[in-house]
């Protein structure tokens, strides 16, 4: 009654009625009309019945279908940025060349593709006994700084390791659990051909974890896989750097970085007006040990050798062989007579060498050395290196293990204006 007075008003009403034919569900659109005559009188009504139920399907449907075409959309447009982010991470790490700029773009890149997690970039260390952490992201729990890969299922299965939110799964070693929330972790070796550079380790929330996607899988895939290539790259660069300026056999610096490096030092002590020494050291009667215990036992001798020079110099000097049994050590801001004392406790340190090779005791060990200092004896690296020879030299021919300073030459009368060939001139063997 209430909607035939509703139709009375308004002239026309219409509404939906649900109810099952052949118990499935239909649904059916009542039109009502009234019928007036030319005094407006109301002389009757018009009902029209229609079942809608198709067309009510029909646009459920194309809802539905709206719905999923924009998330479709949507995911096309996330997985296309999550694609050129990659591409730009590529390019950029690939131009990094070292593992702390690949640590940093990491970071970057991490806050804005792995949005979704926290996490730890583990960095392993080239002997391959522990991995160190190097970078995070997100609010992730405390977790330890270093540790072996034992530790890691990830990297002892070589490949992804997770474990749910409810912790069914084999925990790694490494991993601290909080009680406090509720996470799954990740782990994801960065593995390249076919060795492994670190791991990428990643807390995920549960709310996040429960709606885990496949795209998201792909990404974190193929940004690990590209973080692999770019640290396998860096690697590559720093091993081929190190060769090209160490000495293979020392692990000293060879002569071409050290003519490189004398020459920067030179012109920065014209700005400061800081003095350089510079020792020049031989081993004293290296054939002869080379002849009588073989030449293993003189690369042994020299490897020693360069181990008391390493451990000698401080931060900012550098030794280096400069070719067979002579080595350079390269000291800033040290005057003359700080470097004679220096160089007086490299000597002795030499000769309380006790070098075995095999059964037999090698030696005695000592060395001769030669000491210029910049700007007094020379101006230029190759002038300056002539003068720390000729020191040594003087050394050598005046009794060996010794030390002289290029100056205590210029000061003795029988010395001055002589040139190499005008000093005592020793046999050989005496040199050698």
């Amino acid at each position: 009654m209430e909607q035939w007075n509703d139709s009375l008003k308004s002239g026309e009403f219409i509404r939906n009625i649900e109810f099952e034919v052949n118990k499935e569900p239909n649904v059916y659109e009542i039109t009502s009309s009234l019928i007036k005559n030319e005094n407006n009188e109301t002389n009757g009504a018009v009902h029209i019945i229609r079942n809608i139920t198709k067309h009510i399907q029909e646009q459920l449907e194309l809802k539905e279908s709206y719905e999923k075409l924009n998330a479709g959309m949507q995911a096309l447009q996330d997985k296309n940025e999550q694609i050129t982010l990659l591409v730009e991470m590529s390019d950029i790490m690939l131009a990094c060349s070292s593992q702390e700029e690949l640590s940093n773009v990491m970071t970057k890149y991490c806050q804005r593709m792995l949005h979704f997690a926290s996490g730890y970039l583990y960095i392993m260390h080239p002997s391959k006994n522990y991995l160190e952490m190097a970078t995070t992201w997100g609010t992730p729990n405390t977790q330890e700084t270093t540790f072996i890969p034992n530790d890691c299922w990830a990297i002892r299965l070589g490949r992804m390791h997770q474990v749910s939110s409810s912790h069914d799964e084999l925990i790694c070693n490494h991993v601290n659990v909080s009680s406090e929330h509720a996470l799954s972790f990740l782990c994801i070796p960065l593995m390249a051909q076919n060795d492994i550079y670190g791991l990428l380790y990643m807390e995920i929330p549960q709310e996040t974890s429960t709606a885990f996607s496949q795209n998201q899988q792909l990404i974190i895939t193929a940004f690990s896989e590209l973080t692999a290539l770019a640290f396998a790259n860096v690697r590559l660069r720093e091993n081929l750097r190190y060769q090209s300026m160490r000495d293979p056999l020392t692990g000293l610096y060879n002569r071409r970085y050290l003519e490189d490096f004398l020459l920067k030092q030179i012109h920065q002590s014209e700005r400061t007006k800081s003095p350089i020494s510079l020792l020049m050291l031989d081993l004293d009667h290296f054939k002869k040990i080379n002849d009588t215990y073989g030449h293993d036992a003189g690369d042994v001798a020299l490897k020693e050798l360069g181990k008391i020079l390493q451990e000698d110099i401080r931060v900012g000097d550098i030794a280096a062989r400069y070719g067979g049994e002579e080595f350079i050590v390269v000291f800033y801001n040290t005057d003359e007579k700080t470097i004679r004392a220096r160089a007086e406790s490299i000597r002795q340190a030499v000769s309380r060498l006790q070098i075995k090779y095999g059964a037999q005791l090698v030696g005695p060990i000592t060395i001769s050395i030669g000491i210029a200092v910049y700007p007094i004896h020379g101006r230029a690296p190759t002038e300056l290196i002539e003068s720390a020879d000729k020191a040594l030299y003087f050394a050598k021919a005046n009794g060996r293990n010794k030390v002289v300073l290029y100056s205590e030459i210029e000061n003795r009368k029988s010395s001055v204006n002589k040139k190499k060939s005008d000093y005592p001139k020793p046999s050989d063997d005496q040199l050698i």
